[in-house]
């Protein structure tokens, strides 16, 4: 039902009414306008691509560089906007574009793909975006990062070409390593034996028809030749060493520790020794390379405490910078510290081999099984006032040079 003004009075409010509401929309449509030109005006400035299809596939709108790709694409797309844009382009019926954008359509809900156009030689990656009248969708130009990406799976595939090539070196000369450790092992044992043995004959069976000087140099064959077997034993133990298979379990090497403290003690029952082993130390280590090491650190220790009144020997766990560590002390002959970068060093030695024996291999024997186990050793000591070994394990790194936490 229509309302019929009364009087001029509601007439003229009805009349104001109206201009203000035509003053309304009129600034609304202004702002319209300006918030589309915007919009336009950035659409238009951006590098990638965009365009609007509607639901018949008509062009409704298409950014500057959406125009000049399809204008390269073929003559056909130099004029699209208010086209359909598969007419113009028949060829990318059931394209990857045609299907993507169709299923976004019928979903209603994004849609991202890639494709690549031969007649361009470039690769696109698509974002296709539905709404009630039709799809927007933005493209940009990918072909650069597909080049890319290429040249890192040629680099990877090389790399990995360079592994295999130098896998299969290793694996060749940790065969001759094998064989040169066999040939140590027989070919150089036998005439050693041979010489320590006919030396030994010679002292016994000849012994009343040799003079001193003859003796004596019998005896410096035979007292090098069983130097040598030792070396050749060391060597065969650090070769051992880096090529063993790593079988990490729980180890208590407190009571490893303790056995060898014991072997060493009976073996030498005229010393005064104190062993202090701090009992339930365990870690995750290789039983047998944990006990080589042990081995070597204890007899170290044993053998450079030989001329002390009353040796102590202590092995035990502490923390150093925080982390925890074992140690291996003593109160022998220790060493000066500006030398202590040789100690880990094959046939480097800080005593005269006259003084104590050995065969200079043996502690870096045990660097190389802490190395191995994610670990490290290091030492500190004085001439005359012993030395501590600490060591690490589980992958702990720390830096020997620091101060001592506790």
């Amino acid at each position: 039902m229509v309302t019929i003004p009364r009087s001029d009075f509601e007439l003229e409010s009805m009349r104001s009414q109206v201009a203000t509401l035509e003053q309304l929309l009129a600034v609304h449509e202004k702002a319209a306008l300006v918030q589309s030109q915007r919009l336009e005006s950035i659409l238009n400035s951006i590098s990638d691509g965009f365009f609007v299809l509607d639901r018949t596939w008509r062009v409704t709108y298409l950014n500057p560089v959406a125009a000049s790709t399809f204008a390269a694409m073929a003559p056909a797309g130099s004029d699209l906007l208010g086209r359909s844009f598969f007419s113009r382009f028949p060829q990318l019926v059931n394209s990857p574009l045609h299907i993507n954008c169709k299923q976004a359509m019928e979903e209603r809900s994004k849609v991202r793909f890639e494709t690549f156009y031969a007649s361009l030689d470039r690769h696109f990656e698509f974002h296709a975006y539905p709404w009630e009248d039709g799809i927007s969708i933005y493209f940009q130009d990918v072909s650069a990062r597909k080049i890319a990406e290429r040249q890192r799976a040629q680099i990877h595939e090389e790399l990995e070409r360079r592994v295999q090539l130098r896998t299969a070196d290793l694996q060749a000369t940790l065969a001759e390593l094998e064989a040169f450790s066999y040939s140590v092992s027989h070919d150089l044992r036998a005439p050693l034996r041979s010489l320590d043995g006919f030396s030994q004959a010679l002292i016994e069976d000849y012994s009343d028809k040799l003079e001193f000087d003859g003796k004596m140099y019998l005896e410096r064959i035979r007292a090098n030749a069983q130097k040598m077997a030792q070396l050749i034993d060391a060597l065969l133990q650090l070769s051992r060493v880096t090529r063993a298979e790593l079988n990490p379990t729980a180890v208590d090497i407190s009571a490893i520790a303790t056995q060898i403290a014991a072997e060493l003690t009976a073996a030498a029952p005229d010393r005064t020794c104190e062993f202090l082993i701090e009992p339930g130390i365990i870690a995750d280590a290789d039983p047998k390379l944990m006990e080589a090491a042990l081995q070597n650190l204890l007899q170290n220790a044993w053998k450079f405490t030989a001329r002390c009144e009353k040796t102590r020997i202590e092995f035990g766990a502490t923390t150093y910078n925080g982390a925890p560590v074992c140690y291996v002390r003593d109160n022998g002959a220790g060493f000066d510290m500006k030398y202590r970068d040789k100690l880990f060093v094959a046939f480097q030695r800080l005593h005269d081999v006259r003084d104590y024996e050995g065969t200079g291999i043996g502690l870096a024997t045990v660097s190389r099984i802490f190395k191995r186990h994610g670990g490290q050793i290091w030492a500190e000591g004085a001439p005359n006032q012993g030395a501590c070994f600490y060591f690490s394990l589980a992958g702990q790194h720390l830096n020997p040079s620091q101060e001592k936490t506790a």
